[in-house]
């Protein structure tokens, strides 16, 4: 299924034996573009305390729930976090080891040898912080990032969606993280290889529709770009 972050906001999220909290925030990796925890808020149940969850624990989300494999009682005894600071490594294996989840960076070892834990570091990110980057097209700017958009079966984050407002009045259109060419996360904006008279002409994007099959056919043959279900 397709969600918004947006509409995960605030989600009551329901453990085995009750519920503990809200979803705050996402983090995914801008590398992969997967998601690797949501930020739950505890505050209603344990004060000003924050946890991050894996997807690993999590289930399909409802309508305004989101269903976690873990205890109560499993949670109040994990690592707390400061929404304030970035996730270091060191927290992160105090998470994995705590409930026994596989450290999802062993990958980045395998793949780009001993250097992988020094590189990896950096590739955390808010979904909130991403949330009002700037975007910019081969000739200006188009517009900002107002969501981002999660396949929830493999927890990607499978589209951004540019509000174009400032310049063309109620268009929004989405586009596969993939096909930007450079985030500048140290300046907040995000680079796309296409003019805005391309983006102008890309397929609308109606944040009360649901993505359908169909409308993605119809965007990655927009952009000639190979269909990621194929």
């Amino acid at each position: 299924m397709l969600r918004s972050v947006k509409s995960l906001h605030g989600s009551t999220l329901e453990a085995t034996d009750g519920s503990i909290g809200r979803v705050d925030d996402v983090y995914f990796d801008d590398a992969s573009w997967k998601v690797r925890y949501i930020l739950a808020n505890t505050g209603a149940w344990l004060p000003e305390r924050l946890v991050l969850l894996s997807p690993a624990s999590l289930g399909e989300p409802g309508e305004r729930t989101m269903p976690v494999s873990l205890t109560k009682d499993q949670i109040k005894d994990s690592p707390g976090i400061n929404s304030d600071e970035p996730v270091s490594r060191q927290h992160e294996r105090l998470i994995a080891a705590h409930y026994g989840w596989p450290p999802y960076w062993e990958g980045y070892k395998m793949m780009l040898g001993k250097i992988a834990e020094r590189k990896v570091d950096s590739h955390l990110r808010s979904a909130h912080e991403v949330i009002g980057y700037k975007v910019e097209a081969t000739d200006g700017s188009i517009g900002r990032i107002s969501d981002l958009i999660l396949q929830t079966e493999d927890w990607t984050v499978r589209y951004v969606v540019v509000d174009l407002s400032a310049w063309l009045p109620d268009r929004k259109v989405l586009l596969d993280p993939h096909w930007f060419s450079q985030f500048r996360w140290d300046h907040a904006i995000a680079t796309i290889d296409h003019t805005r008279n391309q983006i102008e002409r890309a397929p609308n994007y109606h944040a009360s529709e649901a993505i359908n099959r169909v409308y993605e056919a119809q965007l990655y043959d927009f952009y000639g770009q190979p269909k990621y279900w194929d």
